[in-house]
């Protein structure tokens, strides 16, 4: 060990002032001895309330995805009557409505307007009557672009399946998604463009969106939307958190099923059918 000693310093005066220096360091070892101590309890303090709140997080399940029955692939609902109607999203599915899904007996339905859904009522039995006409008239009004346009009504034709071709006149050309109607339509004038939107027990429980009378009938919590200003995932979540059933749904299975174009929700519906509960 080197001592540095002060000349100038006697040898008394040099131990004096080591010996005041060891006390100095001791109180510093102790010092930090107790710091050291003061930082230990600390971390197990941390570690500790770590540790429980570790223990009360709940971990959120991913949302496992049911296989979507076939109808979900497209636009859909179920009548007032029960009747199961569908729609194609894009010019893919149009083509699937009328080649795979649109039987002898059913009717085909589209919007009198560039750019609407080809529309299928699945009678499978029923009965064609005006109701259902109506309903299903609302519902291939407001998946067109008449509701982007910001149409309040849109004209709707019906014919019989074997009215709608593929085959082109001589020297024309037919885009995917698009059919030659042939012979007389029967016209829908004015359909109503307004949506309800909410969840109901169909095949188990799932989102649908279709007319007003539809979820009357089906659905026990839904929302009426109208062509509007906001946008759709501002819209959409509007509608989960008036309709979510235990995490039933998602913004997307909502966003999925909502009309091109902007909304609004129908609050004057809304007030309406609040004042004659009450």
């Amino acid at each position: 060990t080197t001592l540095n000693i002060d000349p100038k310093l006697t040898i008394p005066e040099n131990a004096e002032n080591y010996y005041e220096k060891s006390k100095k360091a001791k109180r510093k070892t102790k010092g930090a001895l107790i710091a050291i101590e003061n930082t230990k309890k600390q971390l197990e303090e941390i570690k500790s309330k770590k540790d429980n709140a570790m223990e009360n997080i709940s971990v959120p399940k991913k949302r496992v995805k049911k296989n979507l029955k076939w109808y979900e692939k497209l636009r859909w609902f179920v009548s007032s009557d029960d009747v199961l109607v569908v729609g194609g999203r894009d010019a893919n599915s149009n083509e699937s409505v009328v080649k795979k899904y649109l039987e002898p007996n059913d009717i085909y339905l589209h919007a009198d307007i560039h750019g609407a859904t080809s529309t299928a009522i699945k009678l499978n039995g029923h009965k064609l009557n005006d109701n259902l006409l109506k309903e299903s008239g609302e519902f291939a009004a407001s998946f067109s672009s008449a509701w982007s346009k910001g149409f309040t009504s849109q004209d709707v034709f019906w014919v019989h399946p074997d009215q709608v071709s593929k085959t082109p006149e001589a020297g024309e050309f037919l885009a995917k998604g698009s059919f030659v109607i042939r012979g007389h339509r029967n016209y829908i004038r004015g359909a109503r463009l307004k949506l309800a939107v909410g969840i109901v027990d169909y095949e188990g429980k799932r989102i649908m969106a279709g007319p007003i009378e539809a979820l009357e009938k089906h659905s026990q919590n839904f929302v009426v939307l109208k062509p509007g200003f906001t946008k759709k995932e501002a819209i959409a979540k509007k509608i989960l958190h008036k309709i979510n059933e235990d995490d039933l749904i998602t913004l997307d299975d909502i966003i999925r099923v909502l009309p091109s174009g902007k909304c609004d929700i129908d609050e004057e519906y809304h007030q309406r059918k609040k004042y004659e509960k009450n």
